[in-house]
């Protein structure tokens, strides 16, 4: 039991190491208006793996990351009231689609391990960026309003523009990588160790 519970901490230890290489790289690298986000693979992985409280506490690890992120604090703290918002905003977002992206796993994998872990690799992305979307309109909506000039309208620019590409570049990375991971991770750890 002992034995277990160390391989376990080693692995998350491993998954939240990977998470901070992700989000630095996220942080300084993109390919135009996308950054390269890929740190939720780690998350949904973790969901996965660990179920619901491993992919809450890696999406916590991650939202402690962005909060102390240069961009988030340049970008998304001009004042106390905003400040406050973007804190809760940061350690609540992927805790929560971890948490759900892995207790959609666990009950959908009693019957397909398969939909199980495409619908928690789903399922993470939807909600992190929901919970994003809602929360932008109410703390950043300021900062939608300048940036919007060349769209019909804060929601066409939130949406197309500040949210989409990052969006459909997450969901992808998160579908095609994240089960690929489980797959080869599963053929190196005894199946008991995966529940």
């Amino acid at each position: 039991m002992n034995n277990y519970r160390t391989k376990r901490l080693v692995y998350v230890a491993v998954l939240c190491a990977i998470e901070l290489v992700f989000q630095f790289v996220g942080n300084f690298v993109g390919l135009g208006p996308i950054s390269l986000n890929l740190s939720l693979i780690p998350i949904t992985f973790g969901a996965i793996v660990f179920g619901p409280w491993g992919g809450a506490l890696l999406g916590l690890i991650n939202g402690v990351v962005v909060l102390l992120s240069p961009n988030t604090w340049a970008l998304f703290m001009p004042n106390l009231l905003t400040a406050l918002g973007t804190v809760l905003l940061c350690l609540t977002k992927c805790t929560i689609a971890g948490f759900v992206g892995g207790l959609l796993n666990k009950i959908i994998s009693h019957k397909s391990k398969v939909s199980g872990h495409l619908t928690a690799s789903i399922v993470i992305p939807i909600i992190n960026t929901a919970i994003f979307a809602a929360a932008a309109l109410v703390l950043y909506r300021t900062l939608l309003v300048e940036n919007s000039k060349l769209y019909a309208n804060i929601y066409a620019y939130l949406f197309l523009g500040f949210l989409g590409w990052n969006f459909i570049f997450e969901l992808l990375t998160t579908i095609v990588f994240t089960p690929i991971l489980v797959h080869v991770f599963a053929k190196y750890v005894p199946e008991k160790n995966l529940e």
